[in-house]
């Protein structure tokens, strides 16, 4: 069946290429945003909580002593560096990041205390491991993380299975032929319609 210009649909005129007309450029708009914001050159901060642990350690005096351990895995996942990056904490204990970089500790008016790196290049991961003791609990530590460029994603992460590549790549093709017979069967149903 060949399309007209215009259709008949229970007395409704609809002109093809004014429907054409206006759809195309909406379409263009979100696909160039899109694509823009997934190339875009800009830092993209993600985080999440590493390990949260107790330990409890029999002094020599007999007395068990509890010790708290966790850290906070940061990463730039993004194109571009990101500047004075701040880890915000409530109460800031004994604490270790891995691999070393230059930092500093600043107080903030309110008393929360922030560690600040200056730079967190591409790509480049930090652990921060923190050693506390009761009744601090690894909750009352962490607070917001940022830098210049804005505000760190936290993540929830679960332990998952991960998969070899082959069985990726058959699932990927069995989703991409499924979308693509969904898009023929409904041009299918479109044309009959008409």
């Amino acid at each position: 069946m060949i399309l007209n210009d215009s259709t008949n649909f229970g007395g409704m005129i609809v002109d093809w290429s004014v429907v054409a007309t206006i759809v195309a450029p909406l379409i263009t708009l979100f696909f160039g945003a899109a694509v823009n914001r997934a190339i875009e050159k800009r830092p993209r901060l993600v985080a999440y909580l590493g390990h949260v642990s107790a330990h409890r350690i029999q002094q020599e005096n007999g007395i068990p002593l509890d010790v708290f351990t966790h850290s906070v895995v940061l990463k730039n996942a993004g194109r571009s560096p990101a500047h004075n990056v701040r880890l915000t904490h409530q109460i800031l204990p004994n604490f270790d990041i891995f691999p070393g970089v230059q930092f500093e500790t600043s107080v903030l008016p309110n008393g929360e205390i922030d560690i600040v790196v200056p730079i967190l290049v591409p790509s480049q991961e930090l652990t921060v491991s923190y050693l506390y003791h009761p009744p601090t609990t690894w909750n009352k530590i962490n607070g917001p993380i940022r830098s210049d460029e804005g505000m760190a994603k936290t993540l929830s992460v679960l332990p998952t299975v991960q998969f070899p590549t082959w069985v990726n790549a058959i699932a990927t093709g069995l989703m991409l032929l499924g979308i693509i017979s969904l898009l023929y069967l409904f041009v299918h149903v479109l044309l009959l319609a008409m």
